[in-house]
């Protein structure tokens, strides 16, 4: 029977490890050899989509639909059809500033009421003088006489307030305190004095009155004409 000596055993134990790994290596190469080659795919590979974007005006898609080659993230924003986009900054609001150069349509801004209401005692000095002057006149005709007041009160060459202007000496001599009041030319006078406290401009009806401001009448039993200037 052979004894191994001490440098014997020193070298089987040097030796055995390089043969496990020598195996291992040869196992391994086999079996890649044997194992059938993986299959490559050119389909790209998609992520499920995620919405998770808490806002509910604004929806953001995470569409993942790249290859491997590609980039895997494309972000696409889709507005809502029906919600609002709140990340949109309102409109600045247009400040119209009146000057000579730049003359404010006043037709085309809110009418409000530039003037204070009528009186009742106004509404019915209005009443009562219209009666004077054109009762049996179309209503067109009596709009004309209370349009003439108040141009007379803009104007304020005859006074400053409606009862002013109508009782200046010697000018609507149709007026009197005991003319009876009109239920239709009462809400006639009520109604004109409403456009008029809302800065309208005084009607023109053909061929009582062409021009403004009208600031006189006469008339010829039947109708009245109204003019600008003064005619004897």
């Amino acid at each position: 029977m052979k004894i191994n000596t001490g440098s014997e055993r020193r070298a089987m134990k040097r030796t055995i490890p390089v043969v496990v790994l020598a195996i291992a290596i040869t196992t391994n190469i086999a079996l890649a050899v044997m194992s059938p080659p993986t299959e490559t795919t050119d389909q790209p590979y998609h992520y499920p989509e995620i919405n998770t974007y808490p806002t509910p005006a604004l929806r953001i898609e995470y569409v993942y639909a790249a290859t491997v080659t590609e980039s895997p993230k494309q972000f696409v924003n889709q507005e809502l059809s029906d919600a609002p986009d709140i990340t949109k900054q309102p409109e600045p609001t247009e400040t119209v500033i009146q000057s000579e150069d730049n003359p404010v349509n006043s037709e085309a801004l809110c009418q409000v009421d530039t003037k204070a209401p009528c009186s009742e005692r106004e509404l019915d000095m209005l009443a009562k003088t219209v009666w004077g002057e054109a009762r049996g006149c179309s209503p067109d005709e009596q709009r004309l006489v209370v349009w003439t007041v108040f141009q007379r009160v803009d104007d304020g060459e005859w006074g400053d307030t409606i009862e002013d202007v109508i009782t200046n000496p010697g000018q609507f001599t149709g007026y009197d305190e005991q003319n009876p009041i009109d239920p239709d030319i009462y809400t006639l006078c009520s109604e004109e004095a409403k456009k008029w406290r809302q800065g309208e401009p005084a009607p023109l009806f053909a061929p009582y009155a062409t021009i403004r401001p009208y600031l006189y009448f006469d008339g010829d039993g039947t109708s009245n004409w109204f003019r600008k200037d003064y005619q004897r």
